[in-house]
């Protein structure tokens, strides 16, 4: 697995990563010039409101390459507004606030999420509204354990006779299992 890159870094030879770019030799008593040009980049941004129009507070949003193992973390601004420069490509933008979590544009998992493009000197405007949510219940009859809703997140702890609870959940599909 290679480690998730998420700044914008350059490496010699226009390389995306270390793991990309070439040694150089220096002898000694001699002077190595490299000439290098910035490889360009494109600018995602936009603003995060909930449905009455209103920014959510300290909210996250990642843009995300998956097939080239980078993340772009950006949080929204008081007003909501938030942007991250990024190399131009196609990603995914997964929205954070306060325990919902929700894709580009008004998508409930990264699978539905619509492709998100970034050209090279240009600007990428995406404002969003965080979809509805509504809540899961669940009411444990036997056993012990810890509930947890795919994907991977974790309910109340639910044991015999207790309640498992969570809340802010975007409309989808849902697989519950219970860990004895």
């Amino acid at each position: 697995m290679r480690p998730l890159v998420t700044l914008i870094d350059q490496w010699l030879g226009g390389a995306e990563s270390e793991a990309a770019t070439r040694p150089v030799q220096v002898v000694a008593g001699q002077s190595v010039t490299l000439d290098e040009r910035q490889l360009p980049t494109g600018m995602v941004r936009g603003r995060l409101t909930d449905r009455a129009g209103q920014p959510p507070v300290a909210s996250g949003v990642v843009i995300e390459d998956a097939a080239r193992g980078r993340q772009f973390p950006a949080t929204t601004a008081a007003d909501g507004t938030w942007f991250k420069m990024v190399w131009p490509g196609t990603y995914t933008v997964r929205y954070e606030s306060g325990g919902q979590v929700q894709w580009a544009t008004g998508r409930s998992s990264a699978a539905t999420a619509d492709p998100v493009r970034v050209a090279a000197g240009g600007t990428t405007q995406l404002d969003e509204v965080l979809l509805p949510t509504g809540s899961l219940t669940v009411r444990a009859a036997g056993g012990r354990g810890a509930w947890r809703s795919r994907p991977g997140r974790r309910l109340d702890a639910a044991t015999a006779g207790g309640t498992g609870r969570r809340t802010r959940l975007v409309q989808s599909s849902r697989e519950i299992s219970s860990r004895c």
